[in-house]
């Protein structure tokens, strides 16, 4: 069956129904052609930049685990299902408090070394 080559045009007798290409070159100009379109560009500005802290700095004593301080930071945060939401927050409190008690394991062990 005759078909046409959707990367050049050309005119090629297919063997299969679900053939797209004349040949290997076009097929891989293909492959190539949707990486190129694949591709992202990131324009990085200098707010992107900026790091956060105090309230949206997981490792801060001051981090927002509240619904809302969740949702400020994922605009998709209430998208999830109520009880994944309730499960990353369980997971938020437990790394709060962990990152308490190696600030305080680490205030411990610098007064012990300095004796």
């Amino acid at each position: 069956m005759m078909k046409k080559c959707v990367v050049c045009g050309k005119e090629f007798d297919a063997k299969r129904e679900s053939a797209q290409f004349c040949g290997a070159n076009c097929r891989k100009k293909a492959s190539r052609g949707n990486q190129e379109k694949l591709s992202v560009t990131i324009d990085i500005t200098p707010d992107a930049l900026s790091v956060t802290s105090g309230c949206d700095d997981p490792h801060s004593p001051d981090y927002d685990i509240s619904e809302d301080g969740f949702a400020r930071r994922d605009k998709n945060w209430f998208d999830l299902s109520e009880p994944f939401r309730k499960v990353i927050q369980e997971g938020a409190v437990k790394f709060k408090q962990m990152v308490a008690d190696e600030k305080k394991n680490i205030g411990l062990w610098r007064k012990q070394a300095n004796g």
